[in-house]
């Protein structure tokens, strides 16, 4: 496996728990109470965690994408 399929391969793995977290996130919605309360912020705290673990496993594409084309 090429590193460049490791990296999408990692991505849709980082996307299938996005939306599991969103799902979460959600639930924890509709008159929520002191536990769902701190399961809201730390779904937000995974959620902004996993957004900036995206966001580098992208740019990390780009560079070898970049380096395959030269």
């Amino acid at each position: 496996m090429s590193a460049n399929e490791t990296l999408l391969e990692a991505m849709d793995d980082l996307s299938r728990v996005r939306d599991m977290l969103e799902l979460l996130s959600m639930t924890t919605r509709s008159m929520p109470d002191a536990e769902q309360n701190a399961l809201a912020t730390g779904t937000k705290i995974a959620l902004d965690f996993l957004a900036l673990a995206q966001t580098g496993l992208k740019e990390h594409q780009a560079e070898l994408s970049e380096k395959e084309a030269n």
